[in-house]
């Protein structure tokens, strides 16, 4: 009789395949995975490196951009100084002349204010002269619109005193018609 052998060693070539086909699927599984992180981790390494080439482009144009103005602001200012010690002189020449015109700006208003004195008072009269014209127009109007009213009412009257006519006259012929039939 045959020694009773274990489970384990009856099938250690299975139990031993069995490991193999599990570290094989284990690293096939970590080599997938980790290709797949490593194309992504390559895609995201790619955007920054073309992100980083624009920027610097950037960085370069704005640089240039930069000492391109600075010299136009240079020049400005040279130009600004002599447009302001042109000014400076201008102001000086102008100066009296134009302190001459203020004082006949001066006189002129005063002249102004006076004709506007007199303006005013005869506008204030024309206005007293308008209420009144409207006080008329407002009692006329009121007058207009009482004699219509009253218009209206002897219209009705009369339209009424007509019909009542109408059935007067035929009340008579009715009774002219019955005394010729009698």
């Amino acid at each position: 009789m045959k020694p009773k052998e274990s489970f384990m060693t009856k099938n250690v070539n299975i139990i031993l395949l069995f490991i193999i086909v599990l570290v094989i699927v284990v690293f096939i599984g970590g080599t997938v995975y980790y290709q797949d992180r490593f194309i992504n981790v390559t895609r995201e390494h790619q955007v920054a490196v073309s992100t980083l080439k624009t920027v610097n482009q950037q960085l370069e144009m704005y640089k240039l951009r930069y000492n391109e103005t600075s010299l136009e602001l240079n020049q400005t200012i040279g130009t600004l100084e002599s447009e302001k010690s042109n000014l400076k002189q201008m102001y000086i020449s102008t100066k009296s002349e134009l302190e001459d015109e203020v004082d006949d700006l001066n006189s002129s208003l005063r002249i102004t204010q006076q004709d506007l004195e007199e303006r005013t008072d005869e506008l204030a009269d024309i206005t007293t002269d308008l209420f009144n014209a409207n006080s008329v127009i407002d009692d006329l109007n009121a007058t207009i619109k009482s004699l219509n009213n009253d218009i209206t009412n002897l219209t009705s009257e009369i339209n009424s005193l007509e019909d009542e006519i109408d059935d007067l006259e035929d009340d008579l012929d009715e009774c002219q018609n019955a005394g010729n039939s009698t």
